[in-house]
């Protein structure tokens, strides 16, 4: 029951990025539906082949681990060059919400200017 539900959510919340995204774009008779749905298929063929074959996992896992790496040379770095400063600027973008807080409050002050 738990699986449905979560299937359903996920597929509410495709359409709910689609329709969000095209309300908010500038020329709504420009935008081609089977380019839209290509695109979605291609996603979801991607989606499945991440599920399904454990290949195609383990390529993802090893760059997510490339990634983790970049990411902990990157603070190494900042810190050495920033001093204590390069550790609150880790501690700012290490609380995971802080970017999202910072792109929404960017997007609101766009809208002002």
């Amino acid at each position: 029951m738990e699986d449905v539900s979560i299937r359903f959510q996920s597929c509410i919340g495709v359409i709910l990025i689609l329709v969000v995204s095209w309300l908010f774009s500038e020329s709504k008779q420009n935008v081609l539906i089977s380019r839209v749905l290509k695109q979605l298929t291609i996603v979801f063929i991607f989606a499945i082949l991440l599920v399904t074959i454990p290949q195609v996992k383990e390529v993802f896992f090893y760059l997510n681990k490339i990634v983790q790496h970049l990411q902990v040379a990157t603070e190494f770095g900042t810190s050495f060059v920033f001093g204590y400063l390069g550790v609150l600027i880790y501690l700012f973008w290490k609380i995971k919400w802080v970017p999202v807080l910072y792109l929404l409050l960017k997007l609101c002050l766009s809208f002002w200017s």
